[in-house]
């Protein structure tokens, strides 16, 4: 999916990474110095395989979580396509039972959670749930540490297609 493009870093070997609003690195294209980074640049939107594959960025922290939920308290805006904030992250935690979370396009996938597999939400990404009988679960918000850098400047992202 497209992320904005909030800044750049250097990685190890001093080439440059974008910094994109998802919380990971992008790197696109042919490597340049980080000082032939332009203005222009900023701004503008790069393709984030992670965000795709719905992986969370690393060092993101727990900053809130929901109260338990069940299949008759689920709140009717979780049933319905919604999304989170720039820069949060959800965690769907299912303490029992299944519940089918919906992630729409461009990710397009339906995915059933249960206890040992969470639901991972990019952040303003549209998504809902679906109940499957009776489920009790929570969600948890991510976002990066206040004051740190955690965008990933490994290339893994580069050159990879939508």
């Amino acid at each position: 999916m497209d992320r904005t493009i909030t800044g750049f870093c250097a990685d190890e070997a001093g080439l440059l990474v974008a910094r994109l609003a998802c919380g990971h690195g992008w790197r696109g294209g042919p490597a340049v110095a980080p000082a032939d980074a332009t203005q222009a640049e900023m701004g503008g939107t790069a393709a984030c395989a992670r965000c795709d594959r719905l992986e969370l960025p690393a060092g993101f922290e727990v900053y809130k979580t929901t109260r338990l939920f069940n299949q008759d308290t689920v709140p009717k805006g979780l049933l319905a396509d919604h999304t989170t904030r720039r820069g949060v992250w959800g965690r769907i935690c299912v303490l029992s039972g299944e519940l089918d979370y919906v992630v729409a396009a461009p990710v397009d996938q339906t995915l059933r959670l249960g206890p040992s597999t969470p639901g991972i939400i990019p952040a303003e990404q549209p998504h809902h749930v679906v109940m499957i009988g009776v489920v009790e679960f929570r969600v948890e918000f991510l976002r990066a540490p206040l004051g740190g850098e955690t965008t990933s400047t490994s290339g893994e992202d580069s050159g990879l297609p939508r």
